[in-house]
């Protein structure tokens, strides 16, 4: 079993994993210093769309704050899925994306499928979820600005070969064979 607890102060954020095997009765406990928050978003978005998201200043002819913390969780109707699509890509590019990213989950929160962490200036294809949520997150550090992204998103009918037919179950999105 996992459980992850995120305590955020002004200056500092800690998390806190505890990983405890049952089976074999050994316990890990790590825990993680991140990089201070500046500045701190949270949306929830339940709705079709289509809509259109940015990061922090985009569109200001500035660039994005230093040490932001931003989060995006959308919800559409059971039964679709939701696509994101990259109009403007500008986040300081590093190797494996670990200074300023977004990353992206197929998913309710930051544990579930990632589908894709993203820095630097080449739009990416469209991502496509495979149920009816998405989370992701924007994350700076300190030290190289860009002008951040702006990417819209929208409901489509869930991605299902005509042979197979949509079953909503819970708030999840299911293709089975007839």
């Amino acid at each position: 079993m996992v459980r992850i607890f995120v305590i955020s102060w002004i200056l500092v954020t800690f998390r806190f994993v505890e990983n405890v095997e049952t089976e074999t009765s050994s316990r890990e406990r790590r825990l993680f210093l991140h990089r201070p928050i500046s500045e701190r978003c949270d949306h929830q978005i339940i709705d079709s769309g289509p809509g259109l998201i940015t990061s922090p200043n985009f569109g200001a002819q500035t660039t994005y704050s230093s040490n932001a913390l931003c989060d995006w969780h959308i919800v559409v109707p059971v039964g679709q899925v939701i696509r994101l699509h990259f109009t403007t890509l500008n986040i300081q590019a590093t190797s494996r994306c670990s200074a300023d990213y977004l990353q992206i989950f197929d998913g309710s929160d930051a544990i579930a499928r990632k589908l894709a962490r993203i820095c630097g200036d080449v739009i990416p294809e469209d991502i496509l979820t495979t149920q009816n949520e998405i989370f992701f997150f924007f994350r700076s550090d300190n030290t190289i600005e860009g002008l951040g992204f702006n990417l819209t998103y929208s409901a489509e009918g869930a991605a299902c070969k005509p042979w197979l037919h949509v079953i909503p179950q819970s708030s999840k999105t299911f293709c089975l064979d007839n």
